[in-house]
């Protein structure tokens, strides 16, 4: 469900963040992130702090984890609400 395909990309998102610091993660999971967390209704100030790369670095890796709760969080909700949808 939406839980088991975000959980790999936050794991992504952070251990690049880890290795080579936030103004090295690739922009195809600054996109990725972005996508996810506008399907969750996750914060639209956090995300435009997270890819604002004027921002300092401490502030933006704060950004990304308010997003991933909010993303984990949401994402079962989500999930749930998409099984509701299916046929019976």
């Amino acid at each position: 469900m939406e839980t088991t395909r975000t959980l790999p990309l936050l794991d992504r998102f952070a251990g690049a963040i880890e290795a080579h610091g936030i103004e090295a993660v690739p922009a195809e999971l600054f996109i990725a992130i972005a996508d996810v967390a506008r399907r969750v209704d996750a914060s639209p100030i956090a995300l435009a702090v997270l890819v604002d790369p004027t921002e300092p670095a401490v502030v933006r890796e704060r950004a990304f984890q308010k997003l991933s709760i909010q993303i984990v969080g949401r994402s079962a909700v989500v999930a749930v609400a998409d099984r509701t949808l299916l046929p019976a």
